[in-house]
């Protein structure tokens, strides 16, 4: 509009304090790239106050991927046995995943607290992933566990009474997959020389499939469009709380 913005500024809070309150907001803003890992760290002590405990009653059990985390699991149980303080040279660090690296190896050494903190958070990533399981737990069990014992496989095998909608035969299963996939590709050669497949087209450039029709109206379309304005426009953060607040998350 051509007005002076320094005048406009003045005219809804003094300059001074204009300029201070973007001092502070400099203060406040985080750098890019900015890694919220650097806060975890704020919040060890709480941690500290039962993962001992925790760990010396958990009896861990570990697939090859994850003896690395076990091993980790081993040398803090060790480290709050003996009240250590400073992570020991030779511990385990293969299982540091590059984001964490930057915290937990220094040029001092292996920092103690993000040390702890990421051998808790790839226990917890290892234990639903199955990679790692809890000896007694119903949650975080062995897979093996969720099979038929060896003998019972056994005993049903031998009376033919596998809860099973195929051939338990793998030899018999694959030959009749097999029939079956020669059947089924020269149903389709056949219908591709006769230019009969269906909503496709098979030529020497490849195979063309035909477009989808429109599963929306396009009156449906415009209502949705219309419907969608209605609706306030808030922060994905103040949608987060108002969802922690549903679900009681945190």
């Amino acid at each position: 509009s051509g007005s002076d913005p320094y005048a406009a500024i003045e005219a809804v809070i003094p300059w001074d304090e204009f300029t201070e309150s973007v001092s502070e907001a400099e203060l406040l803003a985080r750098p890019e790239g900015f890694d919220h890992l650097h806060l975890v760290g704020e919040n060890f002590a709480t941690l500290r106050r039962y993962t001992p405990a925790l760990l010396e009653v958990l009896e861990l059990r570990a697939a090859p991927a994850a003896q690395g985390v076990l091993a980790a699991v081993q040398t803090l149980r060790e480290m709050n046995a003996d009240n250590l303080r400073k992570v020991p040279a030779d511990a385990p660090t293969a299982f540091i995943k590059p984001r964490w690296k930057p915290l937990v190896i220094t040029p001092e050494g292996l920092d103690r607290k993000f040390y702890e903190i990421c051998a808790l958070s790839e226990l917890k990533n290892a234990l639903r992933s199955g990679d790692i399981w809890v000896k007694g737990s119903r949650q975080f069990r062995d897979f093996d566990d969720y099979l038929l014992p060896a003998e019972k496989f056994a005993a049903l095998k031998r009376e033919q009474a596998l809860p099973l909608a195929i051939n338990p035969n793998s030899d018999q299963y694959l030959e009749e997959r097999l029939q079956l996939l020669d059947e089924q590709l020269a149903t389709v050669t056949r219908l591709a020389k006769d230019n009969e497949l269906p909503d496709a087209i098979l030529t020497e450039s490849g195979l063309k499939i035909t477009p989808l029709d429109a599963a929306v109206p396009d009156r449906a379309q415009a209502l949705i469009d219309q419907t969608s304005q209605l609706l306030p426009r808030i922060k994905i953060t103040e949608l987060l709380m108002d969802v922690d607040d549903w679900t009681g998350f945190s």
